[in-house]
């Protein structure tokens, strides 16, 4: 089962994105901060992580630099959701390694599509 790494410090966004998910047969960790974030990243390697830009404590722009400073997470997809569309910050989103972003309000069934193509991306290049 695939696990996907879920980071958003609104409830109600976490809430609907894991049921949704789950629904699909992802085994979903949800963390309301940056820093959370990476205290779990601390002790899993997720197939995919999806998440926020802007968060108390840690912006998802930080976690991103911050991961894909590990060897273990530099080759995990991120999705990073966003209320900010701006070319600066998608810019920023490519900077730190973000291999989708998907701007808020997003369409659920957009998101899955994205997480379901960059699973199977990502599987295709890996040994069998």
């Amino acid at each position: 089962m695939k696990k996907i790494l879920l980071v958003d410090d609104e409830i109600h966004i976490l809430n609907i994105l894991k049921f949704n998910l789950a629904k699909k047969g992802y085994d979903v960790v949800t963390a309301g901060d940056g820093a959370k974030a990476l205290e779990i990243l601390a002790g899993l390697i997720p197939d995919l992580l999806i998440i926020d830009v802007m968060m108390p404590k840690m912006t998802g722009f930080d976690v991103c630099r911050e991961m894909r400073k590990d060897q273990r997470l530099a080759e995990v997809p991120i999705v990073m959701l966003s209320a900010k569309s701006q070319k600066e910050d998608l810019a920023r989103g490519e900077e730190v390694g973000v291999s989708a972003y998907l701007t808020k309000p997003f369409s659920p069934i957009a998101l899955l599509n994205k997480v379901d193509e960059l699973l199977a991306v990502r599987n295709d290049g890996r040994e069998k």
